[in-house]
């Protein structure tokens, strides 16, 4: 587009550009000028129709996010293992992290486009225009926590994965990346900053955790450093309201694994904040979670679903949202520090078969 804008200034058959230059500028001729915000108009036109230059003509906008990267996961995979690549992250830890789930997720689908942030937010774009398309929120799958915060913490990395949904990312992830849609995924762990809480409850107390015998906290964050924190939850929320105005969804979904306590079902989707109209649907969705053999599935056990529903149903009353847990039994062997491989792969696959919902039971997502 932008060629063809200086295509038709240089070459144009009308009349010959007359350009005045000055120390205040430079002024075309009235003609032209003409067709400069014709075309201009075309311009800005295409990008409102394309919602991922519209998101990210957003991002820059927005000047309070921290710096950021886009592309499609071919050119990253391409630069994995160059210095800037390396350099950009703001710590050597999420840049491995993010390194190896690019080599995984190009072997799946290179052609996605992705934007990374410096702190471990990435986001997956294989939204398809007219089509099918899933919000999926993964933002309690990261495990990684600044040594300034963790020398503080009087739990142990072990301890804290009984809590952090470990995997979460990949069980859901080919939602998005085989059938389409946008994909969140987040790095830093929720004992970081718990984005699925409101901003007075996203760094948590001593009171918190109701698996632990001790407290958290060794010693008190400094004022420096709860304000890092709360500018990467400010953060994150403004870009979850760029991307759903962005973008336009079937499904937002909030992607989580649970504990393993007694009471708990092997699968369990989160409803509280769903306008009443979808609930057959999830009621359809579990029902083909039972029917592959997913046979304890539940409603709200123990989870009806977190601060990021209730934050959007607000701002977005009429979209269909909901939350879903995945008992962590099914994939992590009794000690849940060891991975079942095997059924990884399982739910992967049994996710994408679950959710190809473009048409469900007579409704018809448009």
């Amino acid at each position: 587009m932008i060629k063809k804008i200086i295509s038709k200034i240089k070459f144009s058959a009308l009349t010959p550009i007359l350009l005045h230059i000055s120390k205040k500028g430079i002024s075309i001729n009235l003609s032209e000028r003409f067709i400069l915000f014709q075309l201009l108009e075309e311009l800005n036109d295409k990008v409102e129709e394309n919602p991922y230059l519209n998101f990210l003509s957003i991002l820059n906008y927005q000047k309070s996010f921290e710096k950021t990267l886009s592309g499609t996961v071919e050119k990253f995979y391409k630069k994995r293992d160059s210095y800037y690549f390396k350099r950009f992250f703001k710590y050597n830890e999420i840049y491995n992290d993010v390194k190896d789930e690019i080599c995984e997720i190009f072997n799946i689908n290179p052609k996605i486009k992705l934007t990374i942030f410096k702190s471990g937010l990435l986001v997956y774009d294989n939204y398809n225009i007219k089509d099918f398309n899933v919000l999926l929120l993964t933002l309690h799958a990261g495990k990684f926590v600044p040594n300034n915060i963790k020398d503080k913490f009087t739990i142990s990395d072990d301890e804290r994965r009984t809590e952090e949904d470990i995997l979460s990312d990949k069980l859901y992830r080919n939602i998005v990346l085989k059938q389409g849609g946008i994909w969140v995924n987040d790095k830093m762990s929720r004992f970081y900053c718990d984005l699925n809480r409101s901003k007075d409850e996203c760094i948590y107390s001593n009171a918190y955790i109701n698996g632990f015998n001790k407290n958290i906290w060794e010693k008190e964050l400094t004022v420096k450093e709860k304000n890092a924190i709360l500018k990467f939850y400010d953060d994150f929320y403004l870009l979850l309201k760029s991307i759903v105005e962005a973008y336009s969804f079937n499904i937002i979904f909030d992607g989580h694994t649970m504990r393993d306590e007694e009471t708990r079902p092997n699968i369990s989707f989160g409803t509280h904040y769903i306008p009443k109209f979808y609930l057959p649907i999830v009621t359809s969705l579990r029902k083909r979670m039972t029917a592959i053999g997913y046979e304890d599935c539940g409603i709200n056990q123990p989870y009806e679903g977190g601060h990021i529903l209730s934050w959007i149903s607000k701002q977005y009353p009429s979209v269909f949202i909901f939350s879903m847990e995945i008992n962590k039994k099914l994939y992590l062997y009794p000690d849940r520090l060891k991975i079942k491989d095997e059924n990884i792969k399982k739910i992967e696959d049994d996710l994408v078969t679950i959710f190809d919902i473009q048409e469900e039971e007579g409704y018809r997502f448009k």
